[in-house]
């Protein structure tokens, strides 16, 4: 992921929020909003990172777990986590995380490519300090797995799917 600079300060601006202690963020300009958490209706078929999907304003997006994508157990959604609604290509996605921190800022130069552990992260595009604690920098095209693109298919049945759920649900 290419890490451009602002234009304050030759800053960049990121959403950080939390899954069980650990500090995350994604760069601002990827995320639209922060939600409450709902409950989404689960898919069958579904990938089990897959929590379900919402309808946001007539939209249906689907859920993405980040606790099973980073390979934490599953856990049920609770009404004190938060959904993140993150422009991700090819399309918009929720992700359930346990809090929404801050925006915080850095400068490129802080940035610090994954190393030791991390190194071999998909996700990671880097790592950088915010008020003496690490902060796990996401790209947000890579949360999906490598084969996003090979399924597509799948992705339109559960999106069709969903639709018809939602569509059931209100009436």
């Amino acid at each position: 992921m290419p890490i451009t600079s602002g234009p304050a300060a030759n800053r960049d601006s990121y959403v950080s929020f939390r899954l069980d202690r650990e500090l995350f963020a994604l760069p601002l300009d990827r995320v639209e909003r922060a939600l409450r958490m709902v409950a989404p209706v689960p898919l069958p078929e579904a990938p089990p990172w897959i929590a379900g999907v919402i309808n946001m304003h007539g939209q249906v997006l689907p859920v993405l777990d980040l606790g099973q994508l980073f390979g934490r157990p599953p856990r049920p959604p609770h009404p004190d986590q938060r959904l993140l609604v993150v422009s991700q290509a090819p399309r918009v996605v929720a992700l359930q995380v346990d809090a929404v921190e801050s925006v915080v800022e850095a400068t490129p130069g802080e940035l610090e490519p994954p190393s030791g552990h991390l190194a071999g992260s998909r996700v990671l595009a880097g790592v950088f300090e915010h008020r003496e604690e690490l902060v796990l920098l996401v790209d947000p095209d890579r949360l999906a797995p490598a084969d996003w693109q090979n399924r597509e298919d799948l992705w339109q049945k559960l999106e069709e799917q969903a639709a018809r759920l939602l569509a059931e649900s209100d009436e």
